[in-house]
């Protein structure tokens, strides 16, 4: 009898890892995802591949990019550009902001500055804010 629940225990134990991937949780994703591909392959060989790649196209080329290393020299290039971009708008935002806000607690407001042109208004607003604090 030890044997018997010892053998069904194990096939028990061996059917869980199938269970868990068997659950509704699991499979509709990937049902909706195998849908979403199969639907982009098709579209994609009816149409022009310049205008809508298949998946399998594009990963082919993703594959063939990375293995010639172009795909990481254009990574760093726009991380360059990137982290050069954020640290220009730190260092003048930071100050600017300061600047405003010390402006405003000296009384200054865009009130005192004269009234803006329509067609200035909105870089105005950029720069001096709207006003409003609350």
């Amino acid at each position: 009898m030890t044997e018997t629940s010892n053998g069904t225990s194990a096939r028990r134990n061996r059917l869980l890892p199938l269970r868990a991937v068997l659950r509704p949780q699991v499979v509709l994703p990937l049902a909706s995802l195998a849908a979403f591909l199969s639907a982009w392959e098709a579209v994609g060989r009816s149409v022009n591949p310049l205008l809508f790649a298949p998946p399998s196209r594009v990963v082919g080329a993703f594959i063939d990019l990375l293995r010639s290393g172009e795909l990481l020299t254009a990574t760093a290039t726009t991380l360059n550009v990137l982290i050069t971009g954020y640290a220009l708008a730190i260092l003048v935002g930071v100050p600017l902001g300061v600047v405003m806000a010390q402006a405003r607690t000296f009384g200054l407001s865009r009130h005192e500055c004269g009234s803006v042109s329509p067609m200035r208004r909105p870089g105005a607003l950029l720069v001096r804010g709207s006003g409003d604090t609350g």
